[in-house]
């Protein structure tokens, strides 16, 4: 995790909206499809991993990750593996039906410490160098000489040869997903020739869309959607904007909006209109070590919020010893806070501290105020200021599931007589996870059933879970069905094999 150091106190003031500005992210869920080209030996393996691993969580979420590497030396010792190599992540997703990279990096060096157990390497520790004023004397201390000049020197020839492994990730889940399309790493984009104003406020609305003239898709509880942007120019920057999202497989829409565009003003022909986020605030990102004005409990008078890695302040008065054990003893997260108004329809907002957990295991802690700290809950997942939040009193975010494997779906939370509660008992929809079954599986036509049908050997993709006892999973020839899971992972209609006896494919995060 890159350490950003924030000099002196920066006051924003909350007047129903908060000034500021700040990135953010929702948890990702891993597509692990590793081209037999690229996985080679234990030590390539390890390698790729560390690079995905490494940059979990830093990108906007497509539908499948891939890296890409150049080893520049490796050093071998009885002890440990170092491996100095320039790295590229990408995030790939569908954009005008190309499979292109959304997010990601250029090259960057990076130095890999393994130790090696058995035939395994075990990364020990990832190095990359600092950001801005530090970043050559980072390069100095994490490079041997022979090397410092080859990692300040990059080219396009550096980037091409490793992006063309990322596109070997990226063929490879399109594969997996019976999916023809180019891959590239960016697509060329033609905006609606609005004026300035009017095409700012759009992207503040309608954010889920595009804000190019084209499509995104998006896969959602297993299905998959496509988001549509399109405009009718006029001259002028006068038009007809239209959104509309639909299915991928029937073309099924689910809504649109049609508007008119007249210099300024903006006429709903089809939907309802929205209220600028802007003017109704929900949620908004705060960067440690800035303080913000804001009414927390609703009295009409601004309450002094100050939140860094040393303390936590709301009008002078310090509750660092409130949350020492909830947050500053977990891996507090050391880039913002949020303020948000989770429930527009009370008077008071709440504040939510983020945490890493000891193994990147993400959790959000929020708070209220009212003539002191108030805790209303927690939940063990990453949560955005972008889309997390609705207003409406429910918090939105991937959590981690509980069996089977290290993997991710969405999950929803609501304020509830001021407590936090998580909405469970239903089914999960985690992004849909090709794996290869090896055995014959006995399955089960719904979770009531006591009869089971057999699913052979072959490709399959787990596409649901109860999160309790058992998955979902559709086969190669059709079949599909419910097969248990007890604890964790142990399968009891296989005399309680593990899960990765039967299964490869499967993750297993540390």
């Amino acid at each position: 995790m890159k350490k950003i150091l924030f000099l002196g106190t920066i006051y924003f003031v909350l007047l129903g909206i908060l000034v500021g500005c700040g990135g953010d992210k929702e948890e990702p869920t891993l597509t692990r499809v590793m081209p037999a080209e690229i996985a080679g030996t234990p030590l390539e393996k390890a390698i790729s991993k560390a690079i995905l691993d490494e940059n979990y969580y830093n990108y906007a979420d497509g539908e499948a990750e891939g890296e890409g590497h150049t080893v520049l030396n490796t050093v071998t010792t009885d002890e440990t593996t170092v491996v100095y190599a320039l790295t590229t992540y990408g995030e790939y997703g569908f954009q005008n039906g190309v499979f292109t990279k959304i997010s990601g990096t250029g090259v960057i060096p990076a130095k890999m410490t393994f130790e090696k157990e058995d035939e395994d390497y075990i990364l020990m520790d990832f190095e990359m160098p600092e950001d801005g004023s530090g970043y050559m004397e980072s390069i100095k201390r994490i490079f041997p000489s022979d090397l410092q000049d080859k990692v300040t020197k990059l080219s396009d020839a550096d980037y091409k040869a490793c992006l063309a492994q990322e596109f070997e990730y990226a063929k490879a889940y399109l594969k997996e997903i019976g999916r023809n399309a180019e891959v590239k790493d960016q697509v060329d984009f033609k905006l609606p020739d609005t004026n300035a104003e009017v095409g700012n406020e759009l992207i503040d609305l309608y954010h889920e869309y595009p804000y190019w003239i084209g499509t995104e898709e998006k896969v959602e509880h297993g299905v998959r959607y496509v988001y549509e942007t399109s405009w009718e120019g006029k001259g002028n920057g006068d038009g007809t904007i239209t959104y509309k999202k639909y299915k991928y497989d029937n073309k099924e829409v689910i809504e649109e909006y049609v508007i008119e565009i007249n210099g300024e003003n903006m006429t709903y022909l089809k939907g309802d209109a929205r209220v600028s986020r802007n003017e109704n605030f929900i949620a908004k990102e705060v960067r440690l070590g800035n303080t913000v004005e804001v009414d927390l409990d609703g009295d009409g008078k601004n309450e002094k919020v100050f939140y860094s890695l040393d303390d936590f302040k709301i009008n002078d008065i310090s509750y660092k010893k409130d949350i020492e054990t909830l947050v500053y003893e977990d891996n507090p997260d050391e880039y913002s806070y949020i303020i948000v108004d989770l429930d527009k329809s009370d008077n008071q907002k709440e504040i939510v501290l983020k945490s890493e957990g000891p193994s990147d295991d993400p959790s959000a802690h929020i708070f209220t105020y009212k003539n002191g700290l108030v805790k209303l809950g927690g939940l063990p997942a990453f949560v955005s200021y972008h889309n997390s939040f609705d207003g409406k009193g429910n918090i939105y975010a991937d959590v981690r599931l509980n069996i089977l494997q290290t993997w991710f779906a969405p999950e929803t939370w609501s304020l509830k007589n001021n407590e936090i509660v998580r909405n469970t008992d239903h089914i999960y929809y985690p992004r849909p996870w090709p794996v290869t079954l090896k055995v014959d599986l006995p399955v089960y036509k719904d979770m009531n059933s006591k009869e089971t049908t057999t699913i052979k050997p072959q490709k399959v993709t787990i596409t649901q879970t109860d999160n309790k006892q058992f998955c979902y999973l559709e086969a190669e020839d059709g079949s599909k069905g419910w097969f248990k899971v007890n604890g964790y992972s142990e399968l009891p209609d296989l005399d309680n094999a593990h899960a990765w006896d039967a299964f490869d494919g499967l993750l297993y995060a540390d």
